[in-house]
């Protein structure tokens, strides 16, 4: 047997069920009877999440993935035989396990996850680990030593203000460590994060809404009339295929993110331009209602523009394989897009005619209630018509195979 779940077990539990086929039982009432088994097993993977029975993990030498994620129980003098024991290239989740603060037996740990140990303020000798995931380790300010960590999660460590040390990180995600993003997003692009390939900077919630509004928040700004009018570069990212900097609403230039592959801009409110970024394979602009024209994006695979409400010509965007336009009530025409594969067009209650949709593979008309004529649409595999109310008519839709009408 090479894996053996664990996860949820509480002191009441009268025993274990071990074995794919659910043959095998064993009783095991304490983590310490179960420790002298283990070698027997022959384990490589060990999930014990939430099991509140564990609360010393032991030597668990022959242990490849182990999942102690939630249990509660385990403390600092837990960690020193998981250390001892682990080699490199292995797989150790602790998170949330809240009582944890030390983490220095755990250096040689190839991935690794802490995230929700609120506790830990030193991750000093984490620095060979390739995978790290510290998302919610408020305590933590200095991460200095992390720059050779390829894959880093901080999302949430909003004490960090220094990231210049990541030179070498090939997954970034930043989101909600609003300090760090302005030293990030002023001088620090040009310097750190030159290799990093998927980079989330993200600024999420009412703390990060707030960051923003900072005149001085130490972004790389110029005056645009006046000293509270700023406008924001996005930082160049040469080897970045995926970013994330949505919610970074006094973003208004991207031309540095034209490379990208996939990229989300959602909610940043001052954006207006986006000429440059028809070569993006997926691009999410939702919720950016400053932007009108589009016209130069008929070459993005996948499109999101919900709620991008100055939008009036679509007419481009035929091409675009997936195209997400709900909300997007000012569009009247639609006849352009009929080669779409999946449209969205739900809340575009201005339109009328969509008889030139009928090759659409997969379309969304819900709330469209101007629409009256779907005689067209007999065709379409996946047809929502909820709240279309002014279609009175769905005879000739018995050719559709997933027809959603709800009256």
């Amino acid at each position: 047997m090479r894996g053996l779940n664990l996860s949820n077990l509480s002191v009441e539990a009268d025993g274990l069920v071990v074995g794919g086929n659910g043959t095998i039982v064993y009783n095991f009432e304490w983590w310490d009877e179960l420790e002298n088994h283990l070698e027997t097993f022959n384990l490589h993977t060990l999930d014990g999440s939430g099991c509140q029975l564990i609360k010393d993990a032991g030597p668990l030498r022959r242990i490849t993935v182990l999942n102690l994620s939630g249990c509660t129980q385990l403390q600092n003098s837990s960690l020193a035989g998981i250390g001892s024991s682990f080699c490199a290239r292995r797989s150790l989740n602790l998170s949330n396990c809240v009582q944890i603060t030390d983490v220095s037996t755990l250096g040689n740990i190839y991935e690794l996850d802490l995230s929700g140990c609120t506790g830990i303020t030193d991750v000093s000798v984490l620095g060979r680990v390739h995978s790290l995931n510290l998302s919610g380790c408020v305590g933590i300010t200095d991460i200095s030593t992390l720059g050779d960590v390829r894959t880093l999660n901080l999302k949430g460590c909003e004490n960090i203000t220094c990231i210049q040390a990541l030179v070498n990180v090939i997954d970034i995600n930043l989101e909600g460590c609003y300090k760090a993003q302005s030293s990030f997003l002023s001088a620090a692009p040009l310097t750190i994060l030159q290799r990093a390939q998927v980079v989330n900077v993200s600024f999420t919630g009412e703390t990060g809404r707030k960051f923003l509004e900072d005149p001085v928040a130490g972004f790389e700004y110029y005056p645009n009339g006046d000293v509270h009018s700023l406008v924001l570069t996005a930082p160049k990212f040469p080897c970045a295929h995926t970013v994330d900097i949505s919610n970074s609403y006094k973003l208004v230039n991207v031309q540095s993110l034209s490379h990208v592959r996939i990229l989300n801009l959602q909610h940043c409110i001052s954006l207006t331009d986006v000429s440059m970024l028809g070569g993006v394979y997926e691009l999410d602009l939702s919720n950016c209602c400053a932007i009108t024209d589009v016209s130069s994006l008929g070459g993005v695979h996948s499109l999101n523009l919900a709620d991008c409400s100055g939008i009036t010509d679509v007419s481009n965007l035929g091409r675009v394989h997936t195209l997400n336009l709900s909300g997007c009530y000012q569009i009247t025409n639609v006849s352009k897009l009929n080669t779409v594969h999946t449209l969205n067009i739900s809340g575009c209650k201005y339109i009328r005619n969509v008889s030139m949709l009928g090759s659409v593979y997969d379309l969304n008309m819900k709330g469209c209630t101007a629409v009256t004529d779907v005689s067209k649409l007999g065709q379409i595999h996946r047809l929502n018509i909820i709240g279309c109310t002014g279609i009175t008519d769905i005879s000739a839709l018995d050719g559709v195979s997933e027809l959603v009408n709800l009256g």
